[in-house]
């Protein structure tokens, strides 16, 4: 019974980190939606202002902030129009067109043993807004991929514990003669289960009636991935399966923190660019003032003279 709670632990932890990044994904979406609607609106607010001839400087650094994050969120791509507008488009499906955004919702599966069937998606009407980058796609890979398929590893794990155990208890008999039936049951980790409960239920003789304990003895050296190897038909044995799960695991987060360190670099170096071009060079602004300041004191001779 130590043992399954232990695999419903495991079980229950991967569950509870797919109900968190849902809840993530519905947030990213939900500010998606906002940043949208607010671009669309300062859309045409840049288009009005033109249009009657006013400054619009701080519309435009708005809408920048605007097409910043909303890359940050979904990965938008922006286009700017000839009036000053932003197009931005995800994967190809624009979703802000000068003054109009659409909204996108998360559809699918709203818990991990659904996820399978109806895997979670951010769609646009009845149409799948194919997002690839961003941090919804992050929240998406782990939904629909990752945290599936790692669920997918432990119950695998579990049932091969079952199984094992269960081919060797049922060829026992208890102490009263009877036939041995199942140790676990279960489909999985999350429901994996001790059948017997009481000691007069265990089938861990290999002749009813007596008290040998030689099933007991063979079910303890299910420890060896040989034997249980062996009482599987030649599958792996669950040590065996946890092992390779958590060496997948631990080479999987490696290669992604590697991977998020050479992006990193990446960014900054894109950042630097994007602050070189658009900061305020002091040199430069330095010079200009005193032009400015020189071209004041001939203005104020001349006028003197005169």
């Amino acid at each position: 019974q130590g043992l399954v709670d232990q695999v419903h632990a495991v079980s229950d932890g991967i569950a509870a980190e797919w109900a968190t990044a849902h809840s993530r994904l519905e947030q990213v979406v939900s500010e998606t939606n906002q940043a949208a609607g607010d671009l669309a609106s300062l859309n045409s607010q840049i288009l009005e202002g033109v249009g009657a001839g006013r400054p619009v400087n701080e519309l435009l650094d708005q809408r920048d902030i605007l097409v910043r994050k909303l890359a940050d969120l979904v990965g938008g791509y922006a286009v700017r129009g000839p009036d000053s507008t932003i197009s931005l488009a995800v994967n190809g499906v624009t979703i802000v067109a000068a003054g109009t955004a659409q909204k996108l919702t998360l559809t699918g599966a709203t818990d991990l043993q659904a996820a399978a069937g109806s895997p979670p998606m951010i769609s646009w009407g009845t149409m799948a807004v194919p997002v690839e980058s961003g941090a919804a796609a992050g929240y998406l890979a782990a939904l629909r991929t990752d945290l599936p398929n790692l669920s997918t590893s432990v119950d695998g794990m579990a049932n091969a514990l079952r199984d094992a155990v269960n081919s060797l208890h049922t060829t026992g008999f208890t102490l009263s003669g009877a036939a041995g039936g199942a140790f676990f049951s279960g489909t999985g980790a999350h429901d994996l289960a001790v059948v017997p409960t009481t000691p007069a239920e265990l089938a861990v003789s290999s002749v009813g009636g007596t008290i040998d304990g030689s099933v007991a003895l063979k079910i303890g050296d299910l420890a060896s991935d040989v034997n249980a190897s062996a009482a599987l038909g030649g599958a792996a044995g669950p040590s065996a399966q946890w092992r390779a799960v958590t060496t997948a695991l631990g080479t999987q987060l490696q290669s992604l923190k590697a991977a998020v360190a050479a992006q990193d670099s990446v960014v900054t170096a894109a950042d630097d660019a994007v602050n070189s071009d658009s900061g305020v060079n002091l040199d430069e602004e330095m010079t200009g003032m005193m032009l400015f300041q020189r071209a004041y004191q001939a203005s104020a001779r001349v006028i003197t003279t005169v």
